[in-house]
């Protein structure tokens, strides 16, 4: 089991693809630099750097994030530090890229709200809540209602909140058909409120469709290390395909 990312932090991994490949180099990258620091002078370092490899490559083949999907390990033996500081710069560019993105996507879609507003909204999703407990649908559904609830109200508290976390909500609340849908008749009609009291006069068409996933322009392939030793020329043009 990878040492780079715990059970308690793959909880909390966002919905998006790209913010949940962020969070996981973001982290990997926190324990390894914990893990350098802490070791013996006389240990190896490359276990260090193999794992934190492995969870990065794992998360960006899971949520497909280009170029760095296309990467490969290096066969225990043939390793170099030069290797992995060059893939934890080409690691440190993609996230870098990642984050601005979706910082402006998220801009594009919010709305600032003032102190009597948010409190007005907290009210409201309260009393969605409240709702839920007294619907007639499956436990399973009212935790996937419950979860959008409270990934809104962490953004109501923000600066600005992201529609599409309201978004969200009215899709999960409004997906049903038949009998469940008209059990989930008082919810949508606060969903609505809660556009209302924010500015939005018809909530489904501030949804923002999926972002395009961008492919990234891949790095520049490393040189060959000015150290002595091993050269990776011939590994790093057969395990990087960049």
């Amino acid at each position: 089991m990878s040492r780079m990312i715990t059970d308690e932090e793959m909880k909390d991994l966002p919905e998006d693809p790209d913010e949940a490949f962020v969070f996981i180099a973001s982290s990997a990258r926190q324990h390894l630099d914990e893990a350098l620091e802490g070791r013996a002078e006389d240990n190896s370092s490359m276990s260090f750097y193999r794992d934190y490899m492995t969870t990065v490559l794992a998360a960006a083949k899971v949520y497909e994030v280009s170029p760095i999907d296309q990467c490969s390990t290096p066969r225990v033996g043939d390793e170099h530090w030069n290797f992995y500081e060059q893939f934890m710069a080409d690691v440190n560019l993609c996230v870098t890229e990642l984050r601005l993105l979706n910082a402006k996507r998220n801009k594009k879609y919010s709305v600032r709200l003032d102190a009597p507003t948010k409190s007005k909204l907290h009210h409201l999703l309260a009393q969605m809540r409240e709702t839920i407990v007294r619907l007639e649908i499956s436990a399973v559904k009212k935790e996937r209602l419950y979860a959008k609830i409270e990934a809104l109200a962490l953004e109501i508290d923000r600066d600005r909140t992201v529609c599409q976390a309201l978004g969200a909500l009215l899709i999960e609340a409004a997906g049903d058909v038949g009998e469940a849908a008209k059990q989930l008749e008082p919810v949508v009609r606060l969903i609505e409120r809660i556009s209302s009291a924010v500015g939005l006069s018809d909530i489904k068409a501030q949804i923002p469709a999926p972002p395009e996933r961008k492919r990234l322009e891949p790095p520049t392939k490393m040189k060959s290390s000015p150290r002595k030793g091993r050269s990776f020329d011939k590994e790093l043009d057969d395990e990087i395909p960049f």
